[in-house]
Parts: C-alpha cells; structure tokens; sequence
C-alpha cells in the first residue's frame, strides 16, 4: 500500500523525503556498523542521526486522510524534529570532552513534560475538535517552551563552536551548525505567522512540512558530504570523547614533557600513534600542536631531540670507547642510514666533522 501510494503520487515533497529519508538510514546503518568495529564514533551522533530517520520516515506515511484519522500521531512525531538542537547540542558536547547533562536533561524533560499535557488535555476530544485545538494553554505552552529550548540549545552550540578552534571542530560540522540554525529560524518563522493568523493545528503541521522538506535536503547533503569529505566531519570520531579538548599549546607543552624531560624519544620504534595515546588526545590534534607550537614535523622534532642526545653522549669521556653509531643506538636510533642523514640535516655535518669541531 505505501508502496504503491509512493508511485502514484509521487511528486517533489515525497520524492525529497523519501530520498532523504533512505539517506538517513543509510547513514545510521553504516555509522552503527563502524561503531561496533570502531569505538571513535560519538553515540551522539548516532542518536541524531536515528531522530532524524524517524522523522522523516514517518512522514512517508502521512497525508491529508491519515491526519485527519490521527492527529496525535501526527502531531507528535512532527515535534520530534525539535529534538535536532539538543541532541546536535550533546553531540558537540560529548565530542569535544564537556559535560552539561543536568541542564540539557532538565530543559528536554521540559519539553516532553509539555508535549505530555497537550496529548493528555486532548483524550477526550473528537478528531474534528483536535484539529481546531490551536488556542489551548498546554498547546501554546509547548510551542513556546520549544521555541525557547530550541533557541538556548542554538545558542549553547554557537558558544562552542566560537570558544573552539577549527583543527578541532572543523568546517564540515561548523556547516551542519549553520545549517541547523537556518532549520531553527525556519521553524520559528513558521510558528510566528501560525500564531499570529490563528491557525489550526492541523495547518500549523502542514506549514512544518517544509521544515521536514529542508531536513531531507540536509540528510541528502550529508551524505555527500561524508563520502567526499570524511575529514571535515572527524568531529564525531575523536578517539577519546570523554577527555577535555585542550589548546594546542597546552597539548604542546605535555608532548614536550613525555619527549624531552621523560626522554620517550629513546624508544626506536616510537610512532606519533603512541605519543597521542600516552597523553590521550587525537594524533591529528597531536600532530597540530608538534606543527604549529614546535615548528617541526614529528619525525623531525624526535630525530633532532635525538641527534642531541647522541652528541651529550659523545662528549662525555666516559664514551671514548665506542663508535658514534653504537651511542646513536643509546639516542634511540635504529637505522643508522637514519642516523647519519638525520645529523646532517640538523647540524649540515657529519657527527665526525662536527665533533672535531665542537
């Protein structure tokens, strides 16, 4: 049946939803099997993602008649798609180490508490009746407190993304920031001319269609956008989300003490993964913060810590008795081709040339 309506009254809306809402689930299907191999990805996300292939699932089934015979049905799953700003607001959240559950809990309990009292104040009414049930306090009431939730949560993101730099929430999310705020102020929009031309409940859910309209056009483009561009979207895949975001020169100082004063440069197999786990931070941030505040790539900022561990070595007296490659080995060396093009590369000499002089 729903196939067959698909096909005979397929036009742009239905066709937009549809595709998006394929799209949705694709997205969940995939991000949900990358989790259980994966452990970077931000449930979060997977929460927001699942919200929003609901909604626009459920759409799919809707037209004139079957609002007409459910209201309520309609009604509550067309609000759902408020839950896109808390629930973007918690992916942020979650993503860059922070944590605000009382408050995000108690304002989303508020909003549920009033969609509660509106379907309650609304049992003994007849579909005809519930239609025109626009002028009711609980339903005022909820409008409001979505509108109210909705634009705090909005500004609670803003506020995140301003207070963050872009190596850690890159272009890709601050997009999806930009595009949920355009959702929001359309929502609002929609809900202001509603109110104040005293439509029906049943028209104001007509008027949210382009709401959903616009969120399949974004689930469409996010799919897109992850396929091109994976790493404008890492956001959702930092390795350790319960750990807080820090500066780059902070990161930077803490690198500098596992390297120079704890001396790990002396392991020979030491790979960037390993410095990024020792002080549990992503190793893209952790590669950043050696580019940006070090001023060298990461095999060379260890090769030249080395390089200077082996000349303190050579010139202790203590070492006269062995070769130069022997105390490169003790510097954390363990090619000596490495070794001897490193040295040169720091100092534009050979260790034996630059020991006779030095």
């Amino acid at each position: 049946m729903f196939v067959t309506r698909v096909f005979r009254q397929m036009n742009l809306y239905l066709g937009v939803n549809l595709i998006g809402a394929f799209q949705a689930w694709l997205i969940f299907g995939a991000l949900t099997y990358q989790y259980s191999t994966d452990q970077k990805i931000n449930r979060a996300f997977l929460t927001l993602i699942f919200s929003i292939a609901i909604s626009l699932t459920s759409k799919l089934f809707f037209n004139h008649n079957t609002f007409t015979a459910a209201p309520r049905f309609w009604y509550f799953l067309d609000t759902s798609v408020f839950l896109l700003l808390p629930l973007w607001y918690n992916v942020l959240l979650i993503g860059l180490g922070k944590k605000d559950s009382s408050l995000l809990s108690k304002v989303m309990l508020g909003s549920a508490l009033f969609q509660s009292i509106f379907l309650i104040s609304t049992i003994n009414l007849t579909t005809e009746e519930m239609a025109h049930y626009s002028s009711a306090f609980s339903f005022y009431g909820f409008l409001v407190t979505l509108g109210v939730s909705g634009s705090y949560f909005l500004y609670k993101s803003w506020l995140l993304m301003h207070e963050t730099e872009e190596y850690i929430i890159p272009k890709g999310v601050r997009l999806g920031q930009l595009i949920l705020s355009i959702l929001m102020a359309l929502g609002i929009l929609i809900t202001t001319i509603a109110v104040l031309k005293n439509y029906t409940v049943g028209q104001i859910l007509v008027l949210y269609n382009w709401l959903i309209l616009a969120l399949s056009f974004t689930m469409i483009l996010l799919g897109v956008a992850l396929t091109i561009f994976p790493k404008e979207f890492t956001l959702i895949t930092l390795p350790f989300p319960s750990k807080p975001v820090q500066s780059l020169q902070h990161i930077a100082d803490r690198i500098t003490t596992l390297l120079e004063d704890e001396k790990k440069f002396l392991q020979p197999k030491l790979s960037l993964q390993e410095v990024a786990n020792s002080i549990q931070t992503n190793p893209v941030i952790t590669s950043k913060a050696i580019n940006q505040v070090i001023g060298l790539p990461f095999p060379d900022y260890v090769n030249q810590l080395r390089v200077a561990y082996f000349i303190k070595l050579a010139r202790d007296t203590r070492n006269k008795e062995y070769t130069h490659w022997a105390l490169a080995q003790e510097a954390g060396f363990g090619n000596k081709v490495s070794f001897y093009k490193s040295f040169k590369k720091v100092h534009q000499k050979t260790p034996k040339e630059y020991l006779a002089v030095h």
